[in-house]
């Protein structure tokens, strides 16, 4: 088996995304960071990957409901794609937390 292969998202105002690459590199990941506009154009992208990252900071903006919009716009996109993004996502599943303290 190959090196494991990360996907950290980029989205607008999305802040902690070099950092959370980094994160990755760090514990051994090939990591890459990509757009959400690329994995809107192309999710079966996804399969090439075994980790999903989605970084903190303000994506669309910092307003109310931004979260949500961002959520809307993963799952209208990965949600509608024959199916075949489940059953890998089904396999493993990782919660990531990370803070920083000034």
């Amino acid at each position: 088996m190959g090196a494991l292969r990360a996907l950290v998202l980029r989205a607008p105002g999305i802040n902690c995304d070099r950092e959370t690459a980094q994160a990755c590199r760090l514990v051994g990941f090939e990591t890459e960071l990509v757009h959400i506009n690329q994995l809107i154009k192309s999710p079966e992208q996804l399969l090439e990957y075994h980790f999903l990252a989605i970084p903190g900071g303000f994506s669309y903006g910092d307003d109310l409901g931004a979260g949500t919009l961002l959520a809307k716009s993963c799952s209208c996109t990965w949600g509608s794609s024959s199916g075949n993004l489940s059953p890998r996502a089904a396999q493993s599943s990782v919660s990531v937390t990370a803070s920083r303290y000034w």
